[in-house]
């Protein structure tokens, strides 16, 4: 059977965008599974005892009927530099799947202190592990062909003035500066990327 995670911010005590997280599991339990979301993340969380210092992603893996949770601590990664890396045009990843070997293929054979950018019908689409903000002359832009529209994406959008537009791949170069963004990273986070 299909399993799915949410991989979720704590950071001092606080646990982040949780509605954002419930949204997607509510609509992953709709979209796979053919029936209302059977747990409340909240209620999960909640019944652990977690940490109330630092920083830790808690990891949630579930399916239909069983949910599993884990805490543990996180560290930002840092990059220098991006690479762009083409997938197949027909290549999809709509909801947040444990099977990952896909990108973790990708992250393994990319130097670590490159970003590895997808690229999927010469648009630029995500990182292995975010999705991406660009920035130029002081305006903040994101692709609008993610494949899977993170949790952050949408709370950056509500929160800071970001313009969805097509990026060709060879548009890259008219940027100033890239920001990887995900559950565990907001918007600056990870020091962003000069181009």
């Amino acid at each position: 059977m299909s399993q799915f995670i949410e991989s979720i911010r704590l950071e001092n005590g606080v646990v982040h965008n949780l509605n954002y997280h419930q949204e997607r599991v509510n609509k992953t339990f709709l979209r796979i599974f053919k029936m209302p979301a059977n747990f409340s993340l909240e209620k999960i969380i909640s019944e652990n005892k977690f940490p109330q210092q630092g920083l830790f992603k808690i990891r949630i893996v579930y399916d239909s009927h069983r949910q599993s949770i884990e805490f543990a601590t996180y560290t930002r990664p840092k990059f220098h530099t991006y690479k762009l890396i083409e997938i197949e045009n027909d290549f999809t990843y709509s909801f947040k799947s444990t099977d990952r070997k896909f990108f973790d293929t990708i992250y393994q054979e990319t130097d670590k202190n490159a970003l590895p950018i997808l690229i999927q019908n010469k648009n630029v689409s995500d990182s292995v592990f975010s999705n991406l903000i660009f920035e130029k002359n002081g305006k903040l832009y994101s692709p609008n062909t993610p494949l899977l529209f993170g949790t952050m994406l949408s709370q950056s959008l509500l929160q800071h003035e970001i313009t969805m537009i097509t990026i060709k791949e060879d548009e890259i170069k008219n940027f100033d500066y890239i920001y990887p963004i995900n559950a565990m990273n907001p918007l600056g986070a990870i020091e962003k990327i000069k181009i």
